[in-house]
């Protein structure tokens, strides 16, 4: 997972066993859009977790149930 958070870049790799939830958020004006923000957590010591913003709606509703995870 690659992204760009307060004009630094972010790369995260984990092993899918390790991401605990993903959920999928929308605000009004992402949803005039069709675009959401995804919130990716991992297993780890701390509640930690990783937002990837910007991304088409139905692209990822599709991804995330083709992979298993319930939307």
């Amino acid at each position: 997972m690659s992204y760009c958070k307060w004009y630094s870049f972010h790369k995260s790799i984990a092993a899918l066993d390790r991401v605990s939830m993903v959920t999928v958020m929308q605000n009004p004006f992402q949803k005039i859009s069709h675009t959401c923000a995804v919130r990716v957590y991992t297993n780890s010591e701390s509640t930690d977790y990783h937002t990837v913003k910007g991304l088409n709606y139905d692209k990822v509703i599709k991804l995330l149930n083709r992979n298993g995870y319930a939307v």
